[in-house]
């Protein structure tokens, strides 16, 4: 018995040491895990803490351009809500400022603004409109220099963030500067952007060391940054041959090379590139915006679908006054800018049709078909218009160029055609392209 009390017991003992080894390597494992937790967690908080604050470096030398709201609300309020939302409807004034006397690196340099619009963000809809502003709109104003883009050169931004704001009627809420150097960072960061050059373009001012020298092509071809600046601020050659609208021809060309940077931005090759192009901007661009909304509108902007971004140019008519060239805005030919950024329900009634240029093909083989139409458009305002023929085409299609798609929408209305293209190409003739095919048949016009 004895022998078998000993061997119990010594098994006993023995199972008690192996239990109490094996808590021991399960707490060590449970510490382990919870100290590789815990340094995980911490290090996401230093990251996190560290985005913030390189995000929030954007607007060290921000300047202050809010007031409450009319509602009582303050502008800044949206920093308080979560990092995927915006809680308020925003106009944000984003502007290029150019090279001034030719030294890009003087930051003291007085520069106009060679780009200047307002991006409207509708917290409704969830969607973005960008609003143009040619830089050669007058402004009331009592200095010599009665163009927009002067404001800053004179004012800073708080300056021309109170022009726009006149101008247009509206609030601005935040604001995006944005130097020439970084711009063309930016676009060597994404490995350039692949674009179709539609003409030569060929123009050199030694003043601003602005040297574009790009040729035609029928096929995309890649522009680096350098490249890609030449090419959004051109207007004409040397020789003056040029964009018929001036300006207007430009911006349209700018607003479709943003529509594909967007689409890059969009792409998931942007995610290895995102170090690069955050290291550029704290030295080029200032902000007002902290680092939650910028995470916000960030993100929103990658979730937006590029066809529902609308993209406007304020309304009016270039003129020359005492030998100087400008641009008239007019109020009356402002509707759909103004239901956008006011968030009108619609702004189909004050679309100026006398300004919209259409080109009419006779696609369909029957004799008089495009001029008939010409008279059945112009009853409806539609007076700009010049005819053509065209490849029989089986079914008739309206392609619209530049035009936002209410515009279009209103359009295919009016015309009758439900087949609708919009056009990413740029076509400094006409803003409308009608190809009347053969299931379409003479009209007599509206009396």
């Amino acid at each position: 018995m004895s022998d078998n009390g000993k061997n119990s017991t010594g098994n006993v003992k023995e199972s008690e040491q192996n239990e109490n080894s094996n808590n021991g390597k399960k707490r060590k494992k449970k510490s382990k895990f919870l100290i590789v937790v815990l340094t995980l967690f911490f290090l996401i908080v230093l990251a996190t803490a560290g985005a913030y604050l390189y995000l929030d470096s954007f607007n060290n030398n921000a300047v202050d351009i809010t007031t409450p709201k009319d509602s009582g609300g303050n502008s800044n309020a949206s920093k308080d809500q979560p990092p995927e939302e915006i809680k308020d409807s925003t106009n944000i004034l984003v502007v290029g400022v150019d090279l001034g006397s030719g030294d890009e690196n003087n930051k003291n340099d007085p520069r106009r603004t060679d780009t200047m619009m307002v991006v409207h963000y509708n917290s409704k809809t969830k969607k973005y409109d960008v609003v143009s502003i040619p830089r050669d709109t007058k402004i009331e104003t009592t200095r010599q220099d009665k163009k927009i883009n002067s404001a800053h050169a004179y004012g800073g931004i708080p300056l021309a963030a109170k022009e726009v704001e006149k101008l247009l009627g509206v609030k601005i809420d935040h604001y995006v500067k944005i130097d020439t150097i970084a711009f063309r960072e930016f676009i060597d960061a994404l490995g350039g952007i692949e674009v179709v050059v539609e003409r030569d373009m060929y123009y050199d001012d030694p003043t601003q060391n602005l040297h574009i020298h790009l040729d035609k092509s029928s096929e995309p071809q890649k522009l680096d940054g350098k490249k890609a600046e030449g090419f959004i601020r051109w207007r004409k050659n040397n020789d003056d041959t040029g964009y018929l609208e001036g300006d207007m021809g430009r911006i349209r060309n700018m607003q479709k090379f943003f529509d594909t940077v967007l689409g890059k931005v969009q792409s998931p090759t942007i995610i290895p590139k995102i170090p690069t192009i955050l290291g550029i901007f704290p030295k080029y661009i200032e902000t007002d915006l902290g680092a939650n909304e910028i995470i916000k509108y960030a993100m929103s902007i990658a979730k937006s679908n590029r066809a529902d971004i609308g993209y406007h140019i304020i309304g009016g008519e270039d003129k020359y006054i005492d030998g100087v060239s400008y641009y008239l805005f007019d109020k009356t030919k402002n509707g759909d800018v103004d239901a956008v950024l006011k968030e009108k329900d619609s702004a189909i009634g004050n679309i100026d049709t006398d300004k919209i240029r259409i080109k009419i093909l006779n696609a369909s083989g029957k004799n008089g078909l495009a001029s008939d139409f010409g008279q059945y458009i112009n009853k409806l305002g539609f007076n700009k218009y010049d005819l053509g023929d065209s490849n029989i085409a089986a079914k008739s299609k309206i392609v619209i160029y530049g035009l936002d798609k209410q515009v279009g929408e209103y359009i295919k209305k009016q015309f009758g055609i439900d087949n609708i293209e919009y056009s990413t190409k740029y076509n400094d003739l006409y803003e409308v392209e009608v190809i009347l095919g053969q299931d379409r048949d003479l009209i007599q016009p509206k009396q």
